[in-house]
């Protein structure tokens, strides 16, 4: 499949991790057709984890979709036999035997968040406990991986290149299918979740690692390191499965950290055989934090559409992304009102992605936002959302956001900010988007709190 057939405002990207959402681009799901690039577990390829469905029936669902198959490089962690090779990372305990975890080099001062225990000790391959490594403070299961070796490098490609390799088949009559690229999670321009090099020396009440740890001496040390880690992979990837391989990747960096966005630009301008290293950039916040439980400022935002910009200008999409709050109660699923908030932030992610449209080349676009609680196959389905319904309604209010074409309409003005609101001008009318708790007013246009108001022209009517 060749990238960019099927991308462009109309169609979103859909990060479908939580197992259940990918029932959504299944036979009937309610995002089937609409969504031009997919991002689901690699285990999804086998039918016994969605009731018999595999990404056979999903990419014959959904044949102008790009399925992407999640990888995470950044961290390794414990291996489930059941899955085989289509696992979403490098087993910690073989990780641990080579040399390709972070040892902690003085557990006794660090943060018990940021330490975990010998892999293969919990896997009762051996008896020593004393062992201890460096870990996500979010995950714990997340042993940070060494990125900089090259063995490691090779693991991984290794790993990524077996799931693209393995054929998905349907019980439903649908042809066999293969995942078209790999999505690398956690392609941070500094470690994060936690591990913050640049505040060294701070006490383990603080949260954050006490000394520096393993090759990297700085948040831009190892953000350089990831560079050259995705370089490595992407080559690897494509020179055994092909050019046409899609290499997409969560980008985690905060414009402002002047050397987080440099180094995103660095790694957006990288190219080999004249193709752009990555594909597509995902920013997985984009105007809230962690499923809407806090939001984004309008200042931060401009910083991400500024920064994606600038990206783009390389060949490379950028796709926003967010995380909606999941029901208050999953056992009944959503109530009108917190359908109604899951709307209004789609609306506000879509404005997002026009507010940093261009005129030519790349376009940003709209993300599907996913729920965090999505219903989980191998448990007990009465407890959380069946994610085989609308999540957010994507064709809501288009015109809205869009004005009358958006294949056509385009900025004819730069992007402004007043107070709360971001804002720019199009062909058809003026697009406003509202980041705060409360209504506000620009430009004599009442804006309602957290979502967006679509001024339409005169001659556009």
């Amino acid at each position: 499949m060749v990238l960019g057939t099927v991308v462009g405002p109309d169609l979103a990207t859909a990060m479908l991790q939580t197992p259940g959402q990918e029932r959504a681009l299944m036979p009937g799901g309610w995002l089937v057709g609409k969504v031009a690039v997919a991002i689901i577990q690699p285990f999804f390829a086998m039918p016994q984890y969605s009731e018999g469905y595999t990404l056979a029936d999903m990419k014959a669902a959904n044949p102008g979709t790009v399925f992407l198959a999640y990888a995470n490089g950044a961290i390794c962690h414990m291996a489930e036999p059941s899955l085989g090779p289509l696992d979403t990372a490098v087993d910690a305990a073989e990780a641990e035997s080579k040399g390709w975890l972070i040892p902690c080099p003085n557990p006794s001062v660090w943060p018990d968040k940021l330490v975990a225990s010998s892999p293969r000790a919990a896997g009762k391959s051996q008896k020593d406990t004393s062992l201890k490594y460096i870990r996500y403070d979010d995950y714990p299961n997340y042993y940070l991986a060494r990125i900089d070796s090259d063995d490691y490098r090779r693991a991984f490609a290794r790993h990524c290149l077996d799931v693209m390799a393995y054929s998905s088949k349907s019980s439903h009559g649908a042809p066999n299918g293969q995942f078209d690229g790999v999505f690398l999670d956690d392609t941070n321009m500094g470690p994060q979740h936690g591990l913050d090099l640049d505040d060294t020396g701070g006490a383990p009440a603080d949260g954050r690692a006490p000394e520096p740890y393993g090759p990297w001496r700085s948040n831009d040390d190892y953000g350089k390191t990831m560079i050259s880690f995705v370089q490595d992979v992407a080559g690897q990837v494509r020179d055994e499965a092909g050019e046409a391989s899609v290499i997409a990747v969560n980008l985690g960096a905060d414009p402002i950290w002047a050397g987080q966005r440099a180094l995103s630009l660095e790694l957006a301008a990288s190219r080999r055989g004249g193709r752009p290293t990555v594909d597509r950039f995902l920013r997985e916040y984009s105007t809230a934090w962690y499923g809407g439980y806090s939001w984004i400022d309008a200042q931060r935002v401009k910083g991400y559409i500024d920064q994606a910009l600038d990206i783009t200008t390389n060949g490379v999409f950028v796709d926003f992304s967010d995380h909606a709050k999941p029901p208050a109660d999953p056992k009944k699923g959503p109530t009108t009102a917190e359908r109604s908030a899951w709307d209004a932030q789609q609306r506000l992610v879509n404005a997002v992605a026009l507010l940093g449209r261009t005129s030519g080349g790349p376009i940003t676009t709209a993300q599907a936002i996913q729920v965090p609680t999505g219903r989980n196959q191998w448990g007990a389905k009465d407890l959380a959302e069946d994610m085989g319904d609308k999540v957010a309604n994507l064709d809501i209010d288009r015109n809205v956001v869009f004005g009358n074409s958006s294949t056509t309409n385009f900025p004819t003005g730069a992007l402004a900010k007043t107070g709360d609101v971001l804002h720019r001008t199009y062909s058809t009318g003026t697009l406003y988007a509202n980041f705060s708790g409360e209504d506000r007013t620009v430009d004599g246009v009442l804006v309602p709190k957290r979502d967006v108001y679509f001024a339409r022209s005169s001659d556009s009517e």
